[in-house]
């Protein structure tokens, strides 16, 4: 798996972090947190017909959700376990612009927070695209 690979090349170079978004892993130099490679994988949609049937579960793994502020749904998620706040802040709004997305019409919320407010970050009926 791609994102294990990520995972072993930082372990044997310190210099650099990786981490994984909803449809893309990266890695980045510490130091500066300049992204020196993003792998984006492309994702099916579903038919419209249909109800959306998942070929993928949600990483159970993820520590960070972005929800809009719009449709309360959520739109992407990261495992940062281990990540200073700062460097989430950094890295989750790189994500969402390299997506398209306004960092603005999104908030940036922990697992833990996601649940205490009711919302099941497992279940896909959860998740949307805006």
């Amino acid at each position: 798996m791609i994102s294990s690979d990520c995972e072993a090349f930082v372990l044997s170079n310190p210099q650099y972090i990786t981490g994984k978004g909803g449809h893309h892993v990266w890695i980045a130099d510490k130091s500066t947190n300049e992204r020196i490679l993003i792998i984006f994988f492309e994702v099916t949609p579903p038919e419209p017909t249909k109800a959306p049937k998942r070929r993928f579960k949600v990483n159970r793994k993820y520590t960070h959700f972005a929800i809009s502020r719009a449709t309360n749904k959520i739109v992407d998620g990261w495992d940062y376990k281990g990540i200073d706040k700062e460097s989430i802040k950094y890295y989750t709004a790189i994500d969402l612009k390299d997506n398209d997305r306004l960092v603005k019409d999104f908030k940036i919320v922990e697992k833990s927070k996601v649940i205490k407010s009711g919302i099941d970050p497992m279940d896909w009926n959860n998740w949307g695209n805006n």
